[in-house]
């Protein structure tokens, strides 16, 4: 499991397409943290600068995260390494290494983007609460790639998917706050925004998930 995690973090990072998101994002919490009293005063709300961070991240790493990671395990599956690698450990370990090299990624890049927030706007308490809150976000949200990952079976469809659903539930997400549809309020419990503050809700559902992504796998 752990040379597995190794690769997978590895091979996340180093990647042309990894480091565009990475520089992207310390990009995005600059141009904010630069900004964000101008954004404030267009918002006509108060809202600090980590919470605004926070929330672009919220937003737009549903979408880098489904883009990056939804043919982590389809691509195995269709070009079938996976049967050489489940003969040097089980598929239980292979579920959690990748699911580990997954949120690390986004840990080191939302640790890559306090410190520029805090530098420029001059924060001097390191925001803990908000960076646990952003990572229990994320632990639900590589949990819901993971099993779309092991449904799909095949890279390209995984990804496609991934794309769609990238730009579908930060929509749906948003939505649902104004909207009183029952139909919407009901799909946004499944939405990792219902869980946006510090609770652990998400940590149970994001569970199931990752239980169902192992039941699935241990059939290929």
């Amino acid at each position: 499991m752990q040379a597995i995690f190794k690769r997978e973090l590895k091979s996340s990072l180093l990647t042309v397409k990894s480091l565009i998101i990475l520089l992207f994002f310390l990009l995005i919490s600059y141009w904010i943290s630069k900004y964000s009293p101008v954004i404030n005063q267009i918002s006509g709300e108060k809202n600090s600068v980590i919470s605004v961070i926070y929330g672009a991240i919220e937003t737009l790493g549903v979408f880098f995260g489904f883009m990056m990671f939804s043919g982590t395990i389809a691509k195995i599956v269709e070009n079938e390494s996976i049967r050489y690698i489940i003969s040097y450990t089980t598929r239980i370990k292979l579920i959690i290494g990748k699911y580990l090299a997954m949120n690390v990624y986004f840990i080191i890049l939302l640790c890559l983007m306090v410190p520029i927030v805090m530098f420029v706007r001059g924060v001097e308490s390191f925001p803990f609460l908000e960076l646990i809150q952003a990572i229990i976000f994320f632990m639900y949200v590589t949990s819901i790639i993971l099993l779309l990952s092991v449904v799909t079976r095949r890279e390209r469809t995984a990804n496609f998917v991934g794309i769609v659903l990238g730009f579908v539930i930060p929509i749906l997400g948003l939505y649902s706050v104004v909207s009183k549809n029952w139909v919407i309020r009901a799909v946004s419990w499944l939405l990792p925004y219902r869980y946006d503050t510090l609770r652990t809700d998400s940590i149970f559902f994001s569970v199931p998930f990752s239980y169902f992504s192992w039941n699935i796998n241990k059939n290929i």
